[in-house]
């Protein structure tokens, strides 16, 4: 009984099927198919021919669609250089300056003698000294101390306040005046702080520092100007995009307190066509600067750049191992920041940080200006224990830069796909309207 059943299903249902087909055939506009599908009279022969090139227009028509597909994803951008600089306005680098952690046990003894210091020098041991160093400053160690400590005798509980005692202000380590071309200023009025991989440093005419002025750029109309700068401390120092993050990933030059350093740059720019915004980023193989990378939860920074997306894997990294973040590291909500038994942590799993599975997809921006050090002139001053005296300046400005263009974007794709449609089959999007309604809608 349930074997006559299903077989009156199945003739029922193909009969219905048929049915469709015949009517689809009789009033389909698309090409070649009333000879295959239609109820009237056609000839066997003239049926088997129309099927057979029906099918040879599908075969066809795949074959060009897997074309267009692999065209789509493996080129979906190309380059092109620019010579129109004229009318072009380039950013002056951001110029970062970090405090050296060279000879540092000195100063720290130095500073926290001073009277309006929290901390009392005379009660110092040769092992707080050690752990006041390890994370005042950054250790490619992470902080040894902290993996046998015994509190306010070899290490102490509030580490924030610590390194807020420790490391040095903005006028302890810069002369008062800075010249920017023929113009003098204060200079901590322009080395604003920021916050990198080093601690808190001073960067002149960077997006990212605490309350960062407009960006300076220079043009054909501006000409070029000449950062310099004294220290009087010994420095590491890098010249960057304004919009950089500084990393111990970066180049830094260690400039000692009785050395002259001059940075002779290039500036090399990218830039991207409004109709690249439309391609996906895994094929255009950027990210535009409002756009956040996959898996990226705790995202602390307003703009993307390269820098810190490698930053902030590394800074994930460690909370996966262990559930904080180095002092230094980016602060994002909802991640605690280690304390000493965090930085112990760290400390002891140091070796698989750079092997944990925490992976990011970290392409380039697709707008972006990079500075290549053309010359370095390094001279030691006359004397010893004398301000160091820097300059960062253009060798020239740009006289060309490369586009990215989009050649295979989404609307591109689809006038492909509309196009093989019309060429093998007469089809258009009413025809697929067409085709659902006669299935899906009319009754027979």
């Amino acid at each position: 009984m349930a074997k006559v059943e299903s077989d009156s299903i199945w003739r029922y249902l193909c009969k219905k099927v048929i049915n469709k087909l015949n009517d689809f055939g009789d009033k389909s506009c698309l090409h070649g198919v009333g000879y295959v599908f239609s109820t009237t009279y056609i000839p066997f022969v003239t049926r088997l021919f129309w099927l057979l090139m029906l099918l040879l227009c599908g075969y066809g028509a795949s074959m060009v669609l897997v074309s267009v597909l692999t065209m789509f994803s493996a080129g979906a951008v190309s380059f092109s250089v620019e010579t129109t600089y004229l009318d072009w306005d380039t950013p002056f680098p951001a110029v970062t300056v970090c405090e050296s952690n060279k000879n540092v046990k000195n100063r720290i003894i130095k500073h926290l003698a001073e009277p309006a210091k929290t901390l009392n020098a005379k009660n110092i041991t040769a092992q707080l000294k050690q752990f006041y160093e390890d994370v005042g400053y950054w250790q490619s160690g992470f902080c040894a101390q902290c993996t046998k400590c015994t509190y306010n005798v070899t290490c102490v509980r509030d580490i924030q306040a610590t390194v807020s005692d420790i490391r040095m202000t903005c006028d302890e380590i810069f002369e008062p005046q800075c010249w920017w071309g023929e113009e003098a200023f204060p200079c901590c009025d322009r080395f604003l702080p920021v916050e990198t991989e080093y601690g808190t440093c001073f960067a002149f005419n960077s997006r990212l520092a605490r309350g960062a002025l407009d960006v300076i750029k220079l043009n054909r109309h501006t000409g070029l100007k000449t950062l310099q700068f004294s220290a009087t401390q010994a420095i590491l120092m890098r010249a960057h995009s304004p919009s950089d993050v500084v990393t111990t990933y970066s180049e830094m030059y260690s400039v000692p307190l009785d050395a002259n350093v001059t940075l002779v740059l290039k500036a090399e720019s990218t830039v991207s066509d409004i109709s690249v915004q439309a391609i996906p980023p895994e094929l255009r193989g950027c990210f535009m600067s409002w756009e956040v990378p996959p898996a990226a939860e705790y995202w602390p920074f307003h703009r993307y750049k390269y820098d810190a997306c490698i930053w902030y894997c590394r800074a994930m990294a460690q909370v996966q191992l262990c559930n904080c973040t180095h002092h230094f590291e980016p602060k994002m909500v909802g991640v605690r920041t280690c304390d000493v038994d965090g930085l112990a942590c760290l400390t002891i799993k140091k070796n698989h940080l750079d092997s944990t599975n925490f992976t990011c997809f970290c392409p380039m921006a697709c707008d972006e200006v990079t500075y290549k050090v053309m010359h370095r002139f390094y001279n030691r001053g006359p004397k010893e224990n004398l301000p160091s005296m820097n300059k960062v300046l253009l060798a020239e400005l740009p006289t060309l830069r490369v586009r990215r263009h989009a050649i295979r974007d989404m609307l591109s794709f689809v006038v492909d796909i509309g196009g093989v449609g019309g060429v093998f089959f007469g089809a258009s999007v009413l025809s697929i309207l067409e085709i659902v309604y006669l299935f899906c809608i009319r009754r027979q």
